[in-house]
């Protein structure tokens, strides 16, 4: 189930690269696309269970705390280009 989950998400990436014109979103589309397909692979490859979902569910933190670094990052830029200058 987390693997099938990782791909949906990674998926639903591609289409908000393309409506927000973002480079991360494809970044992370892919990461967690891959992330949840080798998952997958390794289910079907007869991988424990929980090993996979440790895998996945990694990888998948991985690409929400690198989304959470670029956002707090551009949110920073926002605020300093938003302040007037002295």
């Amino acid at each position: 189930m987390v693997p099938a989950i990782a791909l949906i998400v990674g998926l639903h990436f591609y289409p908000m690269a393309r409506v927000f014109q973002r480079t991360i979103d494809l970044y992370l589309a892919t990461w967690t696309t891959v992330v949840g397909l080798a998952g997958i692979v390794a289910l079907v490859a007869g991988a424990p269970l929980a090993q996979v979902t440790g895998f996945v569910a990694v990888g998948a933190a991985l690409a929400t705390t690198a989304y959470g670094l670029y956002i707090a990052r551009e949110a920073g830029r926002l605020i300093r280009r938003s302040r007037p200058a002295a």
